[in-house]
């Protein structure tokens, strides 16, 4: 195991994250990184609004797909409690996903085929993705928009882009919502109220949720945006989390919000093989399972259950085994199991995100920078 040399990083970081704040790529940002199971580098950078508001311990932002992780855990854990099994079809639950269909070259036809678990969690169910599922949301009624279940019926109509487990393509809400759906059935309870008990409380998550209160609506980073090389507010909506889905939706794949150090628990959990302050949260079988690669998805890289996976030395400078996601908002995070690194990175930006945010690259860059 290599050791992070904690003065190079805290250097290079900064000069990295005050050149991106003059250059308003972003507004402001909170980084963190723990080796060894100790934090050995948090530190915030600018604003948390236009206002200049700054940024502090108590600042929540918009985690978007770094929620997808918190929903694999969730189901992972129903497996783990023999609730759920990995092969378990969508159709037990939701009966509408029987008769599947699939839209190719513009049309749509009857297939055989079923989508189970692992096909939601690992984006090969075909379930809202691809071209097929890239405006799912724009078909969807306010009443479809709704609620989980009211959600969860309007995916089992779409069409699949293609049979289930025949490929991988992103996902980037209908399949967590499912999910989503399924748990609720399977438990008999509301979503976040099984996550609160099972999951926040264990791994000290106060400041994690789908439904901020006032309060915690106000701790809520400002979507920066960047116009004419100057900083901007990005638009929201009102009473949502993600896009224009209501906050009480809960969507699994995107919807939550969340804290550097509540994410930090949770990531420490993943890392500890599912132990958090020597409380068993998830079993170390799951853990390995959720990181362990399902269909390649590109050169180097592949995804497992939730999650991303470093297959190759092609996505370097993250070590084989690496694991973590980034959200759409400018959220990323990873795992790096051989030095016993996690490291997260929160801003929310309505540009530059997703897998391939330049922030969120760079942030491993300079971590790995500093490593001897």
């Amino acid at each position: 195991m290599k050791r992070i040399n904690v003065e190079k990083l805290t250097k290079v970081v900064k000069t990295r994250v005050e050149n991106d704040l003059s250059l308003h790529n972003i507004r402001g940002a909170s980084l963190l990184v723990g080796q060894g199971g100790e934090v050995v580098y948090n530190e915030s950078f600018g604003f948390a609004d236009s206002s200049g508001r700054e940024i502090g311990e108590d600042t929540m932002f918009r985690l978007a797909s770094m929620t997808k992780p918190v929903t694999a855990v969730a189901t992972l854990m129903l497996v783990d409690r023999g609730l759920l099994s990995l092969s378990d079809t969508v159709e037990k639950f939701y009966p509408a996903f029987e008769n599947l269909r699939v839209i190719e070259n513009k049309e749509i036809r009857e297939v055989s085929g079923k989508i189970t678990i692992e096909n939601l969690l690992s984006h090969t169910s075909g379930i809202g993705s691809g071209a097929a599922g890239a405006n799912i949301d724009r078909h969807a009624s306010a009443a479809d928009l709704a609620s989980v279940e009211a959600y969860a019926q309007f995916i089992s109509r779409q069409p699949l882009s293609f049979i289930p487990g025949t490929n991988q393509e992103y996902s980037p809400t209908a399949a967590f919502s499912v999910l989503t759906g399924i748990i609720q059935r399977v438990t008999g309870m509301d979503y976040l109220d099984f996550l609160k008990r099972e999951l926040f409380s264990p791994c000290e998550m106060k400041d994690t949720t789908f439904l901020p209160t006032e309060d915690e609506w106000a701790r809520l980073v400002e979507m920066h945006n960047r116009v004419k090389g100057e900083n901007a507010v990005g638009r929201t909506h009102d009473g949502c989390v993600f896009g224009n889905v209501p906050a009480q939706n809960y969507l699994g794949g995107a919807g939550l919000v969340s804290s550097l150090r509540d994410y930090y628990n949770f990531a420490s959990m993943l890392l500890g093989g599912g132990l958090f302050n020597g409380r068993r949260v998830l079993s170390e079988e799951a853990v390995r399972l959720m990181r362990t690669s399902v269909f390649p998805s590109e050169p180097g890289e592949s995804w497992g259950l939730g999650v991303r996976v470093v297959t190759g030395e092609k996505k370097a400078p993250l070590p084989i085994g690496s694991y973590g996601w980034s959200g759409a908002y400018g959220t990323h995070f990873w795992i790096d199991p051989e030095n016993e690194i996690v490291a997260i990175y929160m801003k929310n930006s309505c540009f530059d995100g997703g897998s391939h945010a330049v922030t969120g690259r760079n942030f491993e860059f300079d971590v790995y920078s500093a490593l001897e």
